[in-house]
């Protein structure tokens, strides 16, 4: 299946403008098609705006009509006045967001990208590539692209691989994605979580056993290198396995047999190993508690996967792809989110990663008062307070983004900053930093406004 582009719609671009604004988005990681407003309300409009983009100077009275034509689409407004004036002023009309086109295109770019990832949200296509998402790898970010093109470039190979990430981060996805991207995909996937087996156990487990090799074994088990004959084995956790434990899984690495319990005769076994972490192997070497020769067999490939904190940009798209596997589950349509929740979910630092976002989204999608939009205030308690974008939501549009609801405040309370900080319910330290990070200066608002 095709990916559907993002649909840009803009209005007000002479040649040269629409000529170099199409050059920044081809230097995106979207797949993106420009047109003029009034060319997409000729079409009929079969597909939604993503964004529009409409040259400066503008006002309410301008944009009211384009909002209208697609309300599902973001607006920013791009001019050559690079003051905090004429960003306000876009605002105050309507605009989700001001582009100055003087900035270097690296910034424009940046801009750009994290509209399109609250657009991500609102519209029902991704800009990610098919091949990865279809095997459940979200993400547009330099750190996940890097991961599934070393990802999609080892699968084809009989080499082991190691996963090393925090828990939450989709070491499984990834297993899952080099069995099903290998020569073994018609063989078996088998896993075994080496955290949840007790010592005693794992040999019988990981080799297999004859009916009577022991007390209790009343029927014979493969084991699990039998099992994935073919097939691929993922060690999952395998830092938490003994010593003794690892040097059983070492020999059948190097022979290639397994002899089970009770069994007179080794077998031959046809298996690529896949193990994952969330130790650091390494120091366990150096601290004698994992064998160094396993370690060594084990990461002839290693994959290091980011944390979700590490890869921000990606957060919108792997929220919309979860909310619709929770909608799926629920056998209910899948919700949109407001930008204001998709803010507060690139804000968050997401110490159990992609895990801890489900959990979240979960939370947000049985709990919301409209289950076709969710919004800032479903989201669970912890996470609404540690936003900076949760403010005072009086006389402020739902929806807004930091720097927009930092502007309404500045204006609404002339630019003194301990009513600003005790409207939007943070101290002045913290409204400091939040001014900086958006780039605003309270006294020239202020001043524009006197």
């Amino acid at each position: 299946m095709a990916i559907q582009p993002y649909l840009v719609g803009v209005s007000g671009f002479g040649t040269a403008e629409r000529d170099r604004f199409q050059q920044l988005l081809d230097g995106m990681q979207f797949h993106v098609r420009l047109l003029d407003l009034a060319e997409y309300r000729d079409s009929g409009n079969a597909f939604p705006l993503a964004l529009i983009v409409v040259s400066a100077p503008t006002s309410r009275s301008t944009l009211s009509p384009m909002k209208a034509l697609a309300p599902q689409a973001l607006v920013a407004v791009i001019g050559s006045d690079d003051s905090q004036i004429a960003a306000m002023d876009a605002i105050r009309a309507g605009a989700d967001d001001y582009l100055c086109d003087r900035r270097c295109d690296a910034e424009i770019i940046d801009r750009l990208a994290k509209l399109f990832a609250a657009s991500r949200s609102e519209c029902s296509y991704f800009g990610a590539s098919q091949s990865a998402s279809q095997h459940g790898w979200i993400g547009t970010s330099a750190e996940a692209q890097r991961i599934w093109t070393t990802t999609a470039k080892v699968a084809p190979s009989r080499s082991t691989v190691l996963i090393e990430g925090q828990t939450g981060v989709g070491k499984d996805v990834v297993a899952l994605a080099l069995h099903k991207l290998s020569n073994r995909v018609s063989g078996p996937l088998v896993t075994m979580n080496c955290a949840a087996i007790p010592d005693a156990l794992v040999e019988g487990e990981l080799m297999g056993y004859r009916k009577g090799a022991f007390t209790g074994a009343i029927r014979s088990y493969d084991g699990k290198f039998r099992l994935a004959h073919k097939g691929t084995l993922f060690l999952d956790e395998v830092g938490e396995l003994s010593l003794a434990a690892q040097a059983k899984i070492l020999r059948v690495i190097e022979s290639r047999q397994v002899c089970a319990l009770g069994a007179d005769n080794a077998v031959d076994v046809d298996v690529r190993i896949i193990a994952a972490t969330n130790n650091n192997l390494e120091q366990a070497v150096r601290e004698g508690r994992f064998r160094a020769d396993l370690y060594y067999r084990l990461a002839v490939v290693r994959l290091n996967l980011p944390t979700l904190a590490e890869r921000r940009s990606d957060i919108a798209a792997i929220a919309t792809h979860l909310l619709q596997q929770i909608a799926q589950d629920s056998e209910s349509a899948s919700p949109t989110m407001s930008l204001a929740m998709v803010r507060a979910l690139e804000q968050h630092d997401w110490p159990g990663n992609v895990r801890e976002l489900r959990n979240a989204l979960e939370h947000a999608f049985v709990t919301a008062a409209d289950p076709a939009r969710l919004d800032v205030d479903d989201l669970p308690p912890h996470i609404r307070h540690d936003s900076p974008v949760l403010f005072e939501r009086a006389g402020s549009q739902a929806g807004q983004s930091e720097r927009e609801m930092l502007i309404a405040a500045l204006i609404r309370h002339s630019g003194r900053k301990s009513d600003v900080a005790r409207s939007l319910n943070c101290s002045r330290m913290t409204l400091y930093r939040r001014l900086e990070r958006a780039g605003l200066d309270a006294a020239t608002i202020a001043a524009s406004v006197a």
